[in-house]
């Protein structure tokens, strides 16, 4: 994210014609060009800013009275009730299940050959198999992608509709917030 922070203005500018989706595949593919050492560049830059921030957050956390600590860790359940209430709803007015990633398909694929080890090695063992594999076989996954990125468009405009009919428009503004 660093990378892409700092170059995607040097490369676009304020006022590009490329799409914020089109500009981070091209900044993706950048990265994945790039040697070793000035990757490590990055990744040092992204080290340092995680230790100023540990700082930063701890000194804050220590900064607070117990009651503004016991407020802030009931806020934060709160949302996570919020949210599980939310994931609940929407799995009970069947919302469509979202876009598989390239990846998702691949593991799916390998997952039932690979049947009897242990899940984290399987994993392990999949995740080094789609590292290895030449881009033109990942684009095999990658248009599966796409065609089940259309599905969940498709899925999605015909559950919004009936949520509309419905009268769930609470739903869709939630939804829309959170987008």
């Amino acid at each position: 994210m660093l990378f892409i922070k700092e170059k995607r203005n040097e490369m676009f500018g304020n006022n590009s014609k490329v799409s914020g989706k089109d500009q981070i595949k091209i900044l993706s593919e950048k990265w994945r060009s790039l040697s070793e050492a000035e990757k490590q560049m990055y990744i040092k830059k992204y080290q340092e800013s995680a230790i100023e921030y540990t700082k930063q957050h701890e000194a804050y956390m220590n900064s607070l009275t117990k009651e503004e600590h016991q407020a802030l860790e009931d806020k934060l359940q709160m949302r996570k009730e919020s949210q599980k209430r939310l994931k609940s709803a929407l799995q009970k007015l069947d919302k469509p299940v979202g876009p598989r990633s390239p990846y998702n398909f691949f593991i799916a694929e390998r997952a039932s050959m690979t049947f009897g080890t242990k899940a984290n090695e399987t994993l392990k063992k999949i995740g080094q198999e789609w590292k290895d594999l030449p881009e033109e076989r990942k684009e095999i996954y990658r248009r599966k992608s796409e065609e089940d990125k259309k599905r969940y468009t498709n899925e999605m405009e015909n559950w919004k509709s009936k949520m509309l009919n419905e009268g769930f428009i609470d739903i869709l503004n939630i939804l829309n917030k959170k987008s």
